[in-house]
């Protein structure tokens, strides 16, 4: 059920409290917990939390380099320095 509260937020562009509750579901060590995680940095990514973004995604990949959503962790990762990159040139996930 909390999943599922996390994803109606998320689905209403709360991102912030979408971020609170999939947080709390991210030490799972099961599908749930990975799939928790990955949803965390897509709604830090929508919140333009770019530089938490990134380190989500990459725990993604770091706890199930095989796992169901590291694919997308790593897509979402290379889109976030695209956007950057074409945003003016300079990339701003240093800045945070």
């Amino acid at each position: 059920m909390t999943y599922n509260l996390a994803w109606c937020l998320f689905n209403q562009k709360n991102y912030s409290k979408a971020i609170d509750i999939f947080n709390k579901l991210t030490d799972r060590s099961d599908e749930l917990g990975h799939a928790a995680l990955y949803r965390r940095g897509t709604a830090e990514r929508l919140a333009a939390q770019h530089a938490k973004a990134l380190a989500t995604f990459n725990e993604v990949v770091r706890r199930e380099p095989q796992g169901a959503w590291s694919d997308n962790a790593l897509f979402d990762a290379g889109m976030i320095f695209f956007e950057e990159t074409n945003a003016g040139g300079r990339s701003r996930t240093s800045s945070g």
